[in-house]
């Protein structure tokens, strides 16, 4: 082979994967958006206020249904704002967590977890999130009772965002909430303590 002819042949290869590679970088540039939002924390009685260095996880779904965990992630400024750059194209539950301990995290529309969370769809461009705001958490204390009002002992009780929530028996018997609440009062909310 003359030396004319490799000269050719390396340079239509160079040519062919240069060419490639103009063609490719355009169109995964394309492929990645930007997310931003802003994040207040609010504590018992008191206003909210920007959330400085809160973590905002982006959970992708991949083509298996599942999520690939903190797929994208970034933090607040001082002002609660935070911008996730080169966010590829997809579906994302959105995880928020505070940088102060005495607020819950939740996920992206005031979900406690990925169960019914909203998810955010990045096709390009830029996708803003409304205002989170993390609460403080609290608990819950009180007597569970059955249908005579007998004190249940061993129980599970379950909270969920449901007018129908059910309590379960160590005999695992769903009992609804059918008879009014017992003489000591309902269960209370109490305030985490600072």
């Amino acid at each position: 082979m003359s030396a004319r002819r490799i000269r050719l042949s390396v340079v239509t290869v160079l040519v062919a994967l240069l060419g490639t590679w103009l063609v490719a970088v355009p169109a995964e540039a394309a492929a990645k958006g930007v997310v931003t939002g802003k994040v207040l924390g609010q504590l018992a009685g008191q206003s909210a206020k920007p959330e400085a260095g809160a973590w905002i996880a982006l959970d992708r779904l991949n083509a298996d249904g599942f999520h690939d965990n903190a797929y994208r992630s970034g933090n607040t400024n001082a002002n609660g704002v935070f911008t996730i750059k080169d966010v590829p194209n997809g579906k994302y539950q959105v995880r928020i967590y505070p940088s102060n301990d005495a607020l819950g995290y939740e996920y992206y529309k005031n979900k406690w977890s990925p169960y019914g969370s909203s998810y955010v769809t990045v096709n390009g461009g830029k996708v803003t999130l409304a205002n989170v705001v993390l609460e403080q958490p609290g608990w819950m204390t009180g007597k569970v009772t059955g249908p005579t009002t007998a004190e249940m002992k061993d129980v599970s009780v379950m909270v969920q965002d449901s007018p129908a929530a059910a309590v379960t028996g160590s005999r695992s018997t769903p009992t609804a909430p059918t008879t009014p609440a017992p003489a000591n009062g309902p269960a209370t909310r109490s305030p985490v303590p600072t």
